[in-house]
């Protein structure tokens, strides 16, 4: 492995890391202010934000997987359609944009909370 192929594996491993942070940390939270809707007894408005977030965030992870399913096809499998890469860079912008979402719906209901007096 030269030089260059060792900074690119380290620079994609710091990405798998980031993403995986990321969506920890969106689960993280959306999760945490479900729990706080059920439990605090808040307004539906801000149940349904929350759940609408980590709904959000595991369809993302589940796009994260489809995007490398249909890339590990093109690199480890040697399949050749360009097929492939298009169903890797949609997934991969589906994903993207569901984590997006979920950092929506988090702040969505964090409002709603704070505009009812409810501590958030």
């Amino acid at each position: 492995m030269t030089a260059r192929d060792a900074e690119m594996l380290e620079r994609l491993r710091f990405q798998v890391a980031f993403a995986r942070s990321g969506l920890t940390a969106l689960a993280l939270l959306n999760g945490g202010g479900l729990l706080f809707a059920l439990v605090g007894g808040a307004g539906v408005a801000i149940g349904a934000a929350f759940l609408l977030g980590a709904v959000a965030v595991i369809l993302s992870c589940l796009a994260g997987f489809l995007s490398q399913g249909a890339y590990y096809a093109l690199t480890v499998l040697g399949v050749e359609a360009m097929s492939y890469l298009a169903r890797g860079r949609r997934a991969e912008a589906a994903g993207l944009g569901l984590a997006v979402a979920s950092l929506l719906f988090f702040v969505t209901g964090a409002a709603i909370a704070l505009s009812a007096g409810l501590p958030a």
